[in-house]
């Protein structure tokens, strides 16, 4: 009966370390989650503070499609998105800017022996093909930006999910546990 009595006892504080443990793995993979999100709202906050810092400096200096002035060849787009887009469409950045009629006179050699009428038409198309490209070379840096936020969304879920199994395997552990002291008291009774 003394041994049955100790072996009872013995279970039970294995049973409470058991229980203390699993408290404290839960505890810690709450806490690093804590940590993270914490990490994360300390950096949208420097962000957001008045001070610049260098990424805010290197954006400011970037020229996008969004804000490129396409009249002036000086500033030309240099974006990595936009550069892209561009490179993705098959287009030139540089084509996007807007040429004077004596630089489209100059830029096709066969238009000397047209007429001003039909090099004027020429160069109204041209433009109609530049506009047209501005917004096709927008749209798809839109795309870009829109695959990115999805893909950090998706590692995000991610690492939530792997959070989840490892709660639910602890969880199963748990009940296996339970399970063979079950057995053991069954065993120690008969």
């Amino acid at each position: 009966m003394k041994n049955l009595k100790k072996k009872k006892i013995k279970l039970n504080q294995r049973k409470m370390k058991l229980k203390k443990n699993i408290k404290k793995q839960i505890r810690k993979m709450k806490n690093k989650k804590d940590d993270k999100e914490d990490k994360d709202d300390e950096e949208e906050q420097s962000k957001n503070d008045n001070e610049p810092n260098k990424e805010d400096q290197k954006h400011k200096n970037l020229i996008t499609v969004e804000n490129a002035d396409f009249s002036n060849k000086n500033k030309l787009i240099n974006s990595p998105r936009s550069l892209k887009a561009c490179q993705e469409l098959g287009i030139l950045p540089i084509e996007l800017y807007k040429i004077s009629l004596d630089e489209y006179k100059n830029k096709n050699k066969s238009s000397f022996t047209l007429e001003p009428k039909i090099l004027k038409m020429g160069y109204d198309g041209y433009n109609i093909f530049r506009k047209d490209s501005i917004i096709l070379v927008k749209k798809r840096r839109e795309v870009l930006i829109d695959n990115e936020k999805n893909k950090k969304e998706k590692k995000a879920k991610k690492s939530k999910s792997d959070n989840t199994y490892i709660t639910k395997s602890l969880k199963k552990n748990e009940r296996r546990r339970k399970k063979r002291i079950r057995k053991y008291e069954k065993s120690g009774k008969s």
